[in-house]
């Protein structure tokens, strides 16, 4: 017993050191992001004005809106808006706050699915009438954490190795990349981390048998449905996934697995599209638009 319990305890120190080293690896990263947003991020991009937009601008994904089409206005081009018009377009009032309905008709009319756009207007909603980058930013720097806490736990268990997981994370963190992603106020920081995510749970299911696997199952379809929800690039994204595995088992011949992880993953895809119709005629509304304006 004396010698289980101290290979336990030993365990349990290993694991302590390399999540503590984990730990400061991550606020190493996030400090510096801090500091590149604080002092160093001095404009806003059109891409991040839209997503404060069409996120809290109720029923009008545009500010030159003129139809459900979203036609440009003739009359306003080259006319000077007052400040007013923009604070109101990016900002949320106090009588129209947690309105969803406005997050998915604005979507239904872009180029995007809703769920990034409803966590931000859920944030904004809690302070009506305010704008700041920071709303997004936090959103993008926990999605961020929650990234790089999977592509550690994703690296260690696809190579056995802690070191391996603590390496990714470290070159991971401060690329180009995963910098401009954090600091970019949009849906991609998000995009990673359900990346990342499916990537992990489909690894983990791999290894376990047909029945303590199944917790993972769920896991990879709640992943795919938020993913799908988040930006259309996930289902391409998922669809390899999912025909590169799903051969890999029909090799192995693991033929009831490879149907059980195709239905699942075709399930989550499909409850996304019930959720937002609009991915099937995005496309054509945004080539409507493109081609009036």
């Amino acid at each position: 017993l004396s010698e289980h319990l101290f290979f336990l305890e030993g365990d349990f120190m290993k694991l302590r050191k390399e999540r503590l080293i984990l730990f400061i690896i991550i606020m190493v990263q996030i400090v510096g992001m801090f500091f590149l947003f604080e002092y160093k991020k001095d404009d806003i991009s059109v891409d991040e004005a839209w997503s404060y937009g069409l996120a809290n601008s109720y029923y009008e994904p545009y500010i030159y809106q003129e139809d459900d089409y979203n036609t440009k206005n003739e009359k306003n081009i080259g006319e000077w808006l007052p400040g007013k018009t923009l604070q109101q377009y990016l900002t949320v009032s106090q009588d129209q706050r947690f309105s969803y309905g406005s997050v998915f008709y604005n979507q239904a009319c872009d180029t995007h699915p809703p769920f990034y756009y409803i966590i931000l207007h859920t944030i904004c909603s809690l302070f009506p009438g305010k704008f700041t980058l920071w709303f997004g930013f936090i959103i993008n720097i926990i999605t961020f954490i929650i990234t790089e806490i999977y592509l550690f736990r994703l690296t260690k268990a696809v190579t056995k190795s802690s070191k391996a997981g603590l390496i990714a994370c470290l070159f991971w963190g401060f690329t180009t990349n995963a910098v401009n992603n954090v600091l970019f106020i949009r849906m991609y920081s998000m995009l990673a981390m359900f990346a990342i995510m499916l990537a992990f749970y489909l690894e983990e299911w791999d290894r376990k048998d047909f029945e303590s696997g199944r917790k993972y199952l769920w896991k990879m379809g709640l992943v795919t449905l938020l993913g799908a929800l988040t930006q259309h690039i996930f289902l391409m994204y998922a669809f390899v996934f999912t025909v590169l595995f799903c051969l890999r088992l029909l090799v192995k011949k693991k033929i009831k697995k490879m149907f059980l992880f195709g239905s699942v993953m075709l399930f989550s895809v499909g409850i996304s599209f019930a959720v937002f119709p609009a991915t099937f005629h995005v496309e054509t509304i945004v080539a409507l638009h493109r081609t009036s304006s």
